[in-house]
């Protein structure tokens, strides 16, 4: 099926949404943006471009829906968000649809990413459930102590487009779990899949003011959801740059903030590693949704006792690797998302080969129409380059050798970022001694697919702080008080 038939079909269904929906309104601008499909550069819609009065007024009715939530019980909201992922499910196809014309990535990866984000509904429709409260033993002064949890109020999340759904899921759901209302800035490039994710919230019973999406350019929005004081705590996932400016602009109002930043991977192969299982841990973690993904292997160490081995064998599978449309089933990886990505790739390319690193593999980009990037293999890269001290976010393997375990645990560490980071190696000992000493908030041991509901996804340094999923995801949107009487 060709994307205009896929795109008519979409509409046609009501799936295909070029309408935010605000102050419990689907509501347009004259002022449009253009959605274009990276794979062909053809127009897939438009989204308004909101100004600043309809989000100033987004956040009044969050803020009147905020009042009524807190009054619903655990139970009204774990059953919405459950009813929530089995709409999820059910569209899963449309969905990825979706996805792929937006984002570019295959639809098998789009499928992948429909489970993923669902898989947070399910777990907050869980952890909605439970009572965190707590009594404190009495003291000589007060006989009963009790600390509770609230809803911190009115929150607001800003999301990427490489994760277009899970992105959201990952944040709406602990937000609603906890009882908050929540306003969602979507990436202008992937702006349908949060739409499409809003509509079936409400077809699953969600009150209409809880959720808002509000579509547009980032400066305007932004510049309103961090000067509100009524918006008390903002989750953002984007870059580090980007965060440390949201932090400057939220500062006098204070809000509570989670922040899940760029990354700069690392991924140590010792020398008494499976190299099935090490091709297996590089394939996974650099080419998941074509390496544009913040826990992306970055930089894979290798001993130099098998360099040459995995070397060749790494070359032979990639260089089978197939890319094209995501539409097309038999390609493994689609296009990055614009033409300003691509550009930045090739860019990295040449001046990583400018300050010594070697082509092995790659480093083209194919197709006239679309953007699409070769997966490319560089050697002789070492850690002062900037290919090592940068985050890639594209389909580029860059292998650096060590001689000792010493080495690659002070090369791994020699970063800003703190998100994730990747070990392979048979002596389970030594795995567990590395994985302590490598300063990084995640760690991988054997395998690179990191990522589920039920861990605590999130960093250090300049990766950022607080932690999406697992128990710890709830807290992100609760405050603490405690009461005391005598």
């Amino acid at each position: 099926m060709k994307h205009l038939e896929i795109i008519k079909e979409l509409k046609e269904k009501g799936f295909l949404i070029e309408k935010a929906f605000v102050s419990g309104n689907w509501v347009d601008s004259d002022d449009k943006i253009k959605i274009f499909n990276p794979a062909n550069e053809e127009l897939i819609g438009t989204i308004p471009n909101l100004n600043a009065d309809i989000i100033i007024d987004a956040v009044k009715s969050a803020d009147s829906a905020q009042q009524e939530l807190k009054k619903t019980s655990k139970e009204f909201r774990a059953e919405i968000l459950k009813k929530w992922f089995d709409k999820l499910i059910e569209n899963k196809e449309d969905i990825a649809k979706i996805i792929t014309l937006e984002a570019g990535k295959s639809l098998r990866e789009s499928r992948a990413e429909v489970d993923y984000a669902a898989g947070y509904l399910s777990w907050f429709s869980e952890e909605a459930k439970k009572n965190h409260d707590y009594i404190i033993p009495s003291n000589d002064i007060f006989k009963e102590r009790k600390v509770t949890y609230l809803p911190v109020g009115v929150t607001a999340a800003i999301t990427p487009w490489n994760f277009p759904l899970a992105m959201i899921t990952r944040k709406a759901g602990a937000a609603i779990a906890a009882g908050c209302s929540m306003i969602i800035k979507p990436s202008e490039y992937t702006p349908f899949s949060a739409l499409l994710m809003c509509k079936l919230a409400l077809d699953s019973g969600l009150p209409k003011d809880i959720l808002q999406i509000v579509t547009g350019y980032p400066k305007e929005i932004g510049e309103v959801l961090l000067t509100s004081f009524a918006v008390r705590k903002l989750s953002f996932t984007g870059s580090t740059a980007t965060g440390k400016m949201l932090m400057r602009g939220s500062s006098d109002s204070l809000k509570k903030l989670s922040m899940e930043l760029g990354g700069n991977a690392p991924l140590i192969i010792n020398e008494d590693a499976n190299i099935e299982t090490a091709i297996t841990m590089i394939l996974n973690g650099k080419f998941r949704n074509n390496g544009q993904s913040c826990t992306a292997v970055n930089r894979v160490l290798v001993s130099d006792k098998i360099f040459n081995v995995l070397h060749d064998e790494l070359i032979n599978i990639v260089n089978k690797i197939k890319v094209g449309d995501g539409f097309d089933e038999e390609n493994f990886l689609g296009s990055v998302i614009n033409e300003a990505a691509l550009v930045r790739l090739l860019r990295i390319i040449e001046n990583a080969v400018k300050q010594g690193a070697k082509i092995a593999l790659g480093g083209n980009r194919i197709k006239d129409k679309g953007y699409f990037l070769e997966p490319t293999i560089l050697t002789n890269v070492h850690n002062e380059m900037d290919i090592a001290r940068n985050e890639i976010f594209g389909p580029i393997i860059s292998l650096l050798k060590f001689e000792s375990e010493e080495e690659a645990i002070t090369i791994a560490n020699d970063t800003d970022y703190g998100l994730a980071g990747y070990i392979c190696g048979e002596n389970k000992e030594r795995n567990q001694k590395m994985a302590e000493r490598l300063s990084f908030g995640m760690i991988g041991i054997n395998d690179t697919r990191l990522s589920d509901a039920k861990i605590p996804f999130g960093g250090i340094k300049n990766s950022g702080f607080g932690r999406e999923g697992g128990i710890e995801g709830i807290f992100e949107y609760l405050e603490t008080k405690y009461v005391a009487e005598k």
